[in-house]
């Protein structure tokens, strides 16, 4: 009895603090090439947890250069990856960035990036940063040389939240005062039998 008490605690406690759906909130993605060299997006994609809607969309784009292919089109929705009609830096400087401001903090489960198909391809290693504000929230390289790449978020584990932890540290607190009060029972009830 005592035994199936504490099993069922700890799986109740467990489930209480198990993230429902691992992903991470931001406000913004840079993209870098990993490289010195042209920055180049066919479509940069971002699939909000649960509802798979590319909310790059919703979005709005800028580049530190560009000429003659605008960051709109990197997040038009068209994955061809032909030139002009992707986004392309006018500098080959380390320093190029493409920048996606969402339109409002998003719980973000992937995110996939398409490089240019018809030549260098070889630029089509990316760095990401993805920023919460001003916090970074997670960084990763993705290489889109022979196809989309994608940096999928839902297989990280989350960090639990503070309510969770408070949650997590009342559950062992009431296991640990019942397995206290089960041995004072035993205690007495060996003294007085």
């Amino acid at each position: 009895m005592k035994s199936s008490f504490i099993v069922a605690a700890l799986g109740l406690l467990m489930a209480m603090t198990a993230p429902a759906n691992a992903s991470v909130t931001i406000t913004k993605i840079e993209i870098r090439n990993s490289q010195p060299s042209f920055l180049q997006i066919a479509e940069l994609q971002v699939f909000q947890a649960l509802t798979g809607i590319n909310l790059a969309l919703l979005g709005s784009a800028s580049g530190s250069s560009f000429s003659p292919s605008a960051p709109l089109f990197a997040i038009d929705g068209n994955t061809g990856g032909n030139f002009p009609g992707i986004f392309h830096s006018s500098s080959s400087d380390a320093s190029e960035v493409f920048t996606l401001n969402l339109s409002q903090a998003s719980q973000v489960s992937s995110i996939s990036i398409f490089g240019r198909t018809d030549s260098f391809s070889f630029r089509d290693q990316y760095n990401y940063t993805l920023f919460n504000g001003a916090s970074v929230v997670g960084t990763g390289q993705l290489d889109a040389r022979t196809g989309p790449a994608t940096a999928d978020f839902s297989a990280v584990s989350a960090v639990p939240e503070p309510s969770t932890w408070a949650l997590m540290l009342i559950g062992f607190g009431l296991v640990g005062g019942a397995l206290r009060t089960s041995k004072r029972r035993q205690k007495f009830a060996v003294k007085y039998i």
